[in-house]
């Protein structure tokens, strides 16, 4: 009996009823949304820059492994504007969204792989130096903390806060009905993708945790990531594949980025902003711990996310 109300219950939904007999006409919208202008542009580019980069240069796609999650991002980015178009805009706002973090985030990942071949030298000595001045020593900081297990797993799991923030705020702005926020924190994370990726082959850096010689062993960040960057470097390493996923930028540190991009996307959600603003400000001292950062990168991709903020901001001001 509770299961054949239970179908009544959904037969007789608006859902349904528009799934079986179609949307009036009178109800469809634009499948695009003007606010995200700005990020479907950046990845035109991206997709034109790479299919050159492909054509002209001995790189080319192994699709082993990276089908996966190009079909699921695609299928979130499409998904989302299919669901525009047929008026459910809060859950098109947020699955849009996430498609688009993610397939951007697959685009530079290419992108960064082969901007390694340009092989210019490393920027480790410099970004010591730059350290130095400000009266920082990672390896000073790292010894301070290194028989402190219980702390290095709490930012372990700090650090990789970065895979589910997007998510959850892009959930709760599209539950709280925040359109033009979310896109402008969408806009913002790809500009500063697009800054950092920029930025990336003129101070290729071996990472702290390298230039010291710890090891993923010691309690830090993987550092096995070195090895397939010198093969891109060197040429012997021209096949762009599911490895291809990895952190291979130092300065400036696109965590440190998104940890101030996510306090600020976060700020105006009632509840949950302060437990957010924490998260993220120990997501910085992760970043330099964790992820093998200097100082100096932190510093540099804080200046980028405010600079990404400010350019949204007044890109969404003139869209709206």
């Amino acid at each position: 009996m509770f299961v054949r109300r239970q179908l009544d219950w959904i037969k007789e939904s608006q859902v349904f009823q528009r799934l079986r007999r179609g949307v009036p006409d009178e109800e469809l919208r634009s499948p695009f949304e003007k606010a995200t202008l700005p990020a479907y542009c950046i990845i035109t580019l991206f997709l034109v820059g790479l299919f050159l980069a492909f054509r002209l240069t001995y790189f080319h796609l192994d699709s082993k492994g990276l089908l996966s999650p190009i079909v699921t991002f695609l299928s979130l980015l499409l998904g989302g504007i299919a669901l525009r178009r047929y008026g459910h805009t809060r859950i098109a706002g947020s699955t849009e969204a996430i498609g688009i973090i993610g397939f951007f985030s697959l685009l530079t990942a290419f992108s960064l792989a082969m901007l390694c071949a340009t092989n210019l030298p490393f920027a480790d000595d410099l970004l010591i130096r730059a350290d130095a001045a400000l009266g920082f020593s990672w390896i000073a900081l790292f010894h301070g903390i290194e028989n402190m297990p219980r702390l290095l797993s709490l930012l372990t799991v700090i650090y990789k806060s970065i895979e589910w923030q997007p998510i959850f705020l892009a959930t709760v702005l599209m539950i709280l009905n925040r359109p033009r926020q979310l896109w402008t924190f969408v806009n913002a994370w790809i500009i500063s993708l697009t800054i950092t990726v920029a930025i990336f082959p003129f101070f290729p850096a071996r990472a702290a945790i390298n230039y010291h010689g710890l090891s993923a062993q010691d309690g830090i960040h993987s550092a096995d990531f070195l090895v397939w960057m010198q093969g891109l470097r060197n040429g012997s390493i021209r096949s762009i594949d599911y490895s291809s996923i990895t952190g291979i930028v130092t300065f400036p540190s696109f965590h440190a980025s998104t940890a101030i991009l996510f306090a600020w996307g976060f700020a105006s959600v009632p509840n949950i902003r302060w437990i957010i603003l924490i998260i993220n400000l120990a997501m910085l001292f992760a970043t330099i711990i964790i992820g093998g950062h200097y100082l100096v990168d932190i510093i540099g991709g804080v200046l980028i996310a405010a600079l990404a903020i400010w350019l949204s901001t007044i890109s969404a001001k003139r869209l709206s």
